[in-house]
């Protein structure tokens, strides 16, 4: 069943595709950005929506390993810190991840009530983190991380395709993304993932994919 985002709150479409900034301390020029939501009322369309609640996953990947890829919860907060805080490279999309634990902790905390996330937990340690923040009605932003030594072995394909499924079982149709013409591995398992590229600004591209109902089949 898709999901009919009636927003309730006065002037949230217009809202929803501002930008909101803010100034890294000791620094003169912006690199973070979140989108501006209105929490309350995404929260409560999640809640009259208990299909589009992800079912946690074991999946497998090329090197044998294991990983469980579920939603993330304010449970998670502490161990996800700690993902980044050993993340490299560090700053490697649009200035992501923040380079130090202070400012990783205030762009987690300004995300838990601005997205919806999912995590591959390997053991008790979270590896990758997957990120869905609503540009509006119909359109989300993508956002994927792996920890270093879980790269190259499937991991970001497999939970970038539960993600994708996931959004389109919330009721949306377009995923965006942008990433750096740098990011040749990024670049790969987007276009993988069925991305094109829409338009480009400086080093930057924007890409994005248009969700189809059979996305879910495709990853489970």
């Amino acid at each position: 069943m898709g999901l009919d985002l009636s927003f309730q709150h006065p002037g949230f479409k217009a809202r929803v595709n501002d930008r909101l900034c803010y100034q890294l301390a000791g620094e003169g020029h912006f690199v973070l950005r979140f989108w501006l939501i209105a929490c309350s009322t995404w929260i409560q369309v999640m809640a009259d929506c208990p299909d589009a609640l992800f079912k946690p996953t074991e999946i497998r990947t090329r090197k044998g390993r294991t990983f469980q890829v579920r939603a993330y919860s304010s449970e998670d907060f502490g161990a996800l810190v700690e993902m980044y805080a050993s993340f490299e490279p560090k700053r490697v999309a649009q200035g992501l991840p923040p380079p130090d634990v202070p400012r990783i902790t205030h762009w987690l905390d300004q995300l838990k009530i601005k997205s919806d996330s999912l995590l591959a937990i390997y053991g008790k340690k979270i590896v990758a983190h997957t990120i869905l923040c609503p540009i509006s009605q119909t359109e989300v932003e993508f956002t994927i991380f792996v920890l270093q030594d879980y790269r190259e072995e499937g991991l970001g394909t497999r939970i970038s395709q539960l993600t994708l499924a996931w959004a389109s079982e919330m009721g949306f149709s377009k995923v965006l993304l942008t990433t750096e013409f740098t990011n040749y591995r990024a670049i790969g398992l987007f276009r993988k993932l069925g991305f094109s590229t829409t338009s480009s600004y400086g080093d930057e591209c924007e890409m994005k994919v248009e969700l189809r109902a059979e996305a879910k089949a495709e990853a489970a």
